[in-house]
This record gives structure tokens, sequence and C-alpha cells, in this order.
């Protein structure tokens, strides 16, 4: 057992995890130059990744290059220089002019924040949109507004981890979804409202782990069942009857809510949600094999301490938000065609061979601490070498970083691009600004301009959608909870009126915290089945007050 240097919890490294690390590890000249153990335990680690990466925080900014305004994820008070899409992908620049030599006097990793300065950084990672400027992470976005982390979307409105979706507003973790709203970890859902954990279902609402179900108010636990109002049996004129009631505010999806909950705690709860999977060991996971200590991802074998492979992913450790990545170790934003790398923050399409570098991409092979570089072979830190020159110098720099510590290690957190509260590292591992930076890591204190518009309190809204005028979209709305101001629009209040639901009176950033905080968290526990006794590897700890039961006893007693 090792202890964490940052927690001092124990964390073993095992044989198979030191096989692994010598696949992945530089081969160079016939000789492999091992990547050491870790020093940090799997949930450090996943923090100080975490903290590497912004997904929710936009701004105004400027592109160095053609000047013209752009939203960016870097806020105007930092140093980097973001550039708008069609700059960072043209030929105005090269990002091997940056390249400079190695200098063996000082620590590799503030040689490396010097390099990300000085090249030129993309404004957004936002790839084949259509009217879709105000979202990040995400590909292939039509009439998307504000969706992070989300491809193939259409129509979509807040979301964030959402694939394959169609005008959906307010969804967190769904997929191959239509109409839906506060969704999360949906899959194949049509019309679903205020729900978790649905699978092939339509027209639900305030309910949870549903499959094949239609017809649903307030419940839980049911499978392929229609017409059901909190967990009963009604008939077809009963439930017309009973939607004839419903009348969507504030208050009576606060009632709606509590009345559903107290349906939810007379049942047992599922150890772990997982959909065909085999040899797995973690949460949300769908067509899987061999997965350890995963969640939220789908179609990946043999991976280890991952959370968020939308694509395959296979023999990868320690990962968060990738895909399509092969044998890749400590990586973080991106993958498609990565294969033998560690240490990597922001790629795709094609990295091989190449460790610690920053938004790599479209084809790079053997590239060791560069950045921004594109279709280039043999260079360190940004600097062209030939073949034999790249084999000589980069284990002289793998013995320089074992004396300073920095081999093996992730990007050291002062140096990330981002202050610890602008990323995900944040909403999973909350810290205060003086913990954050006593822990190493930086802080944002830039505020963005106020929207100049009048300002309403979210208490002053009318309740019911139907008294709510078009002038609302003039507004800047004060939210009830933060303070925190947002602005209602055109395409939202659409869906608002269609749908018969209340303007929110939280902030965008206020819902999603609601919805992430309302899922189990991405975390193990060992602990006892409380039907048959035996042990299980669970999302609930042991002393959760609910009865909590293995997949085969959930599946017996409650479906």
């Amino acid at each position: 057992m090792k202890s964490c240097k940052w927690c001092n919890t124990g964390f073993e490294v095992s044989k198979e995890d030191r096989e692994f690390l010598t696949k992945v590890s530089p081969n160079l000249s016939g000789k492999v130059y091992p990547i050491s153990d870790p020093t940090l335990c799997p949930d450090c680690r996943m923090q100080r990744r975490m903290a590497a990466r912004a997904e929710r925080k936009l701004y105004s900014n400027t592109c160095s290059l053609c000047q013209k305004k752009i939203v960016s994820l870097y806020s105007p008070d930092k140093p980097f220089k973001p550039l708008c899409f069609d700059c960072y992908w043209g030929d105005g620049w090269d990002p091997k002019e940056y390249g400079r030599d190695f200098d063996f006097s000082r620590p590799f990793f503030d040689q490396l924040r010097e390099l990300w300065e000085d090249v030129p950084v993309i404004g957004l990672w936002l790839i084949q949109q259509e009217n879709s400027d105000y979202n990040s992470n995400a590909f292939q976005l039509k009439d998307c507004y504000m969706c992070f982390c989300s491809d193939f979307c259409e129509g979509v409105l807040y979301g964030y981890c959402a694939e394959y979706c169609n005008f959906c507003v307010d969804v967190s973790h769904t997929l191959k979804s239509e109409l839906c709203y506060e969704a999360v970890d949906c899959v194949n859902c049509y019309e679903c409202f205020f729900s978790f954990d649905l699978e092939n279902s339509n027209n639900c609402y305030f309910s949870s782990d549903l499959v094949g179900c239609k017809n649903v108010w307030g419940s839980h636990g049911l499978s392929h069942k229609e017409y059901y109002i909190y967990n009963k049996q009604v008939s077809k004129e009963e439930w017309e009857a009973f939607m004839n009631t419903v009348k969507f505010t504030s208050e009576t999806i606060k009632n709606y809510k509590e009345a559903s909950l107290e349906v939810k705690k007379t049942l047992p709860r599922r150890a772990s949600r997982n959909i065909n999977v085999e040899n797995v060991a973690g949460n949300h996971l769908y067509d899987c094999k061999n997965a350890t200590n995963a969640f939220d991802s789908h179609d990946c074998e043999n991976i280890k301490n991952v959370i968020y492979a939308p694509v395959k992913a296979e023999n990868t450790q320690d990962g968060y938000a990738l895909g399509g990545t092969k044998w890749t170790y400590e990586f973080i934003g991106g993958g498609l065609n990565v294969e033998r790398t560690a240490f990597i923050l922001n790629t795709a399409n094609g990295l091989v061979d190449s460790y610690y570098n920053f938004l790599c991409t479209n084809t790079c092979e053997y590239v060791f601490g560069s950045a921004g570089l594109r279709k280039s072979k043999y260079c360190i830190l940004n600097k062209q070498y030939t073949k034999e020159e790249y084999e000589e110098l980069v284990p002289k720099i793998i013995e320089h970083m074992k004396k300073t510590g920095e081999w093996g290690e992730f990007f050291d957190p002062r140096i990330s691009p981002y202050g610890y509260n602008e990323t995900v590292a944040q909403e999973y591992y909350p810290l205060t600004k003086e913990e954050a930076l006593a822990k190493g890591f930086t802080w944002c204190d830039f505020e963005a301009p106020k929207p100049d518009a009048p300002v309403i309190p979210a208490t002053r809204i009318p309740d019911y959608i139907d008294d709510v005028p078009d002038d609302i979209l003039h507004y800047a709305i004060e939210c009830e909870r933060s303070q925190k101001l947002f602005k209602i629009t055109s395409q939202e209040l659409r869906f608002y009126r269609d749908k018969k639901l209340p303007i929110p009176r939280l902030h965008p950033d206020e819902r999603h915290k609601d919805r992430i905080k309302d899922r189990r968290p991405r975390k193990l526990f060992t602990r006892t089945c409380d039907k048959c006794q035996n042990t299980i590897q669970a999302v609930f700890p042991q002393d959760y007050p609910e009865e909590v039961y293995c997949e085969p006893c959930y599946v017996n007693e409650v479906y």
C-alpha cells in the first residue's frame, strides 16, 4: 500500500497497474522508460486532472489574431492568446514558431507553462456547429445554447453531457432523448420531466429507475408499465383526469417532488445502474467490459479510474472526458485515434507515442511537452528535431524530471490554464478560495460585466407561464438563491409556453448544481446487500439510511 501525498489515504499499485504503466511508457530506440508509480490516490489524481479543465465558464474576449470579439473559455485577464475558430485552424500562424530549447537548470512544468502562454489557444472547443456559438467542448450542434460536453444535438438548451438529443432543456447525462426537461441519466426518452435514470420511456414525470414505461407520475422502480401514479396502477381515464388537474408552478413542482420522494423512500435502492456489462465496478456504464472504478461511460473495455467516456475507450486508465483512446494514462479532454500516450490535456483526432502535451491534435506522433501542434513529429517544447535527436534528448529530460519530482505526475495544479473555481473540479471537489490556494491550485477573481438590461427579482416573475409577458426577454433575472443575473432566450420561452412550465427562478449554474447534487457521487463503497447479505460494491455507503440491494435482488424484488 502507498500513502497519498495529498490526503494520506492508502491506495494500492498492483502488479497489473505496473504492467499497464510499462506498456504506455515511452519506448525510444527499443528502450522503455517506465512511468513512475503514482503518488496520489485515484480520487486525488482525478481532482488534479479536473482542475485543468474548464467546461461551463464562458467569457467575452478578443481573438488575438483577427481582433474579432469572440466567446472564450479564457477570461480576458488571463495571459493566454485565444483565437476564433477560423484563425485557430487557419494557416495564419505556426505553432513551431514558438519552439524553444529545453533548459536543464529549471523545472519542466515552469517551462511548459511559459510555452502555453505563448502559443495561441482555441477560444472554444466547438466543432461543426450551426447557430450554436454559446457552447463548448461540443461537436455537431445545431440551434443549441449553453450546452457543454455535448455532441450531435439539435435545439438543446442548457445541456450537459447530452448526446444525440433534440429540443431538450436543462438535461444532464442524457442520451438519444427528445423534448425532455430537467432530465438526468435518461436514455431513449420522450417528453420526460423532472426524472432520473429512465430508459426507453415516454411521458413520465417526477420518476426514477423506469424501463420501457409510459404515462407514469411520481413513480420508481417500474419496468414496462403504463398509467402509474405514485407507484399505483390507474386506468387510462384516471390518468387523463389526473393530468387535467396538473398545473406547473414553482410551488406545485416543489410539492410534486416531495410527494414523489416519499414514495421513493419506501423502495430499496439499486447498488449501481449498469446496462449490458460484464465484469464492471462502477455506475452508469453501458455496453462495457472489464471496467474498474469507472463511471458514465459507453462501449468501453479494460478501463480503470475513468469518468465520462462517451466514445469507445480501451486499455485506458486515469481519464476524464475522453473517447477513442488505447493504452492511455492520465488523460483529460478529447480522444479519437489516440494511442500510447500519457499526461495529455485537450487533444483530438490522432496523437500517438506522445507525452505531456496540451492542445496537440490532427495526427501528431512522438511529441513531448508541446502545445498546439498539428501534423507534427519529433518535437519537444514545440521545437522540431530529427528522430535521432528526439530519441537522444527525451531520455535526458525524463531523468531531469525524475530529479525534480515531475516525472510520472500529471501537470502541476499551479500551471493549470484556469482558476480552480472555473474548472469541473470545483463541482465534484468543492473548495473555498483559501483552501484551493493552500493546496497549490490557482483561483480566478474575474467578474464579467453585468447584462445591460433592467433587473427583475425572480420572485416577481408570474408563477404561471400563461401570465408571463413577452417583454420578459428584455429583463435580466436575479437568481433567488445566488443573486446572479441571467436572461431568458426566445427559444427557451417558446419551450416553457409549449410545455406549460414556469420560468426558472434559479440561474442556470444553480440548476446545474442541483442536478449534479442529486446524482450519486462517482465513488464506490463496500457494503452488504440488505436482501441477501452478500458483500457488494455500491454507490451508497453502508450507513445509508435506506435499503440497498444488489442487482439480482433488486430485479427480483422491484421489477
